[in-house]
This record gives structure tokens, C-alpha cells and sequence, in this order.
């Protein structure tokens, strides 16, 4: 400021750190923004019990994606990124939330779990399946867990597995 103070205001870029990786988001999403079906791509961290990176992009609707969006883009993502830097989901929308000053609200975006839709879910069954369950939805704060689940898809990474497989062995 003019009497010669400096005031710290935080990152203006979009980087990170996630599982120790410094990660720039706004290069996943110009590199999402590249693919001949997206529109618009934003990138962010949804903080939970373990973080999970997730891109939520517009389709084009001139070029639409065959067979499923989230698993197109993320290949799209792997041929060119290390595997660090894909996104955990990749979530189509019909647009990207906006706030007043124009700039996307992240507290509108839906959260990942909340769009698998209750005719994919598959509810586990037997006590073995019941028991791990449980231990993902309390290691990775989940409402509920598919018995076809990823476990690193659901935001599971080296420290939380490694977590799951001492809690697996005191039951």
C-alpha cells in the first residue's frame, strides 16, 4: 500500500496440493476446454474425509459424447496428464453455476455422490461386503457405498488404503 506495508493476499492462480503433487487446475481445465465435446470445464477439490478432485464440464451439444462422459474425459485426461492430475470424476452439467460477480459458485456444484443415480447403486450383500462398506463410508465420508465401487474413485488414496486395510484387520 502506499505507506510501504505489504499485505498478503493469498494465491491468485488456481494451484494446489493434493496427496503431495502441486497441481495447476486451470491446466486440467484448458486441457478439458480442448476436447471437442466441452463447452466449459471447471476444475476443483471437494474437502472431505479424503479430497477428491473433480471436473464438472459442459457438453457441446453439437458434439456429444458417446457412452459415458465421466470415463471418456477422464481417458481423454490420462493420455496426456500423469495420473495424479485426472480428476477423480469428470461431471457433466447443463451449465456451470454462476454467482452474482460472474465467477463460478463452487458451493452450487454438486457433490459427486449425490448424482449416482438409486437404480446404479448396488447394495452390498453378506456380512463380508456389509462390514467394508460401512469402513469406506466412515474412512471416506460417504451417505453410502455400491458394492461395484472404486475405491479410488470415491476419493481412497496410498495413506487412506492404507487406513482401510488396519481397520479391516481389527474386525
Amino acid at each position: 500500500d502506499e505507506l510501504g506495508r505489504v499485505t498478503i493476499m493469498g494465491r491468485i492462480d488456481t494451484q494446489i496440493k493434493l496427496r503431495g503433487f502441486r497441481i495447476e487446475l486451470g491446466e486440467i481445465e484448458n486441457l478439458l476446454r480442448q476436447h471437442p465435446s466441452v463447452n466449459a470445464a471447471h476444475v476443483n477439490v471437494q474437502r472431505r474425509g479424503s479430497d477428491l478432485m473433480v471436473a464438472y464440464v459442459v457438453i457441446n451439444r453439437g458434439v456429444p459424447l458417446e457412452g459415458g462422459a465421466n470415463q471418456r474425459l477422464r481417458d481423454y485426461l490420462a493420455e496426456q496428464l500423469p495420473a495424479y492430475m485426472v480428476p477423480a470424476h469428470c461431471i457433466p452439467l447443463p451449465e456451470l453455476p454462476l454467482n452474482p460477480s460472474g465467477k463460478v459458485d463452487r458451493n452450487a456444484l454438486p457433490r459427486p455422490e449425490s448424482l449416482v443415480p438409486d437404480n446404479a447403486y448396488i447394495a452390498p450383500e453378506g456380512p463380508t461386503q456389509e462390514l467394508l462398506a460401512r469402513l469406506w463410508v466412515d474412512l471416506l465420508e460417504l451417505d453410502r457405498v455400491s458394492a461395484d465401487a472404486h475405491f479410488f474413485e470415491l476419493g481412497g488414496h496410498s495413506l487412506s488404503a492404507v487406513r482401510l486395510t488396519a481397520r479391516i484387520r481389527e474386525h
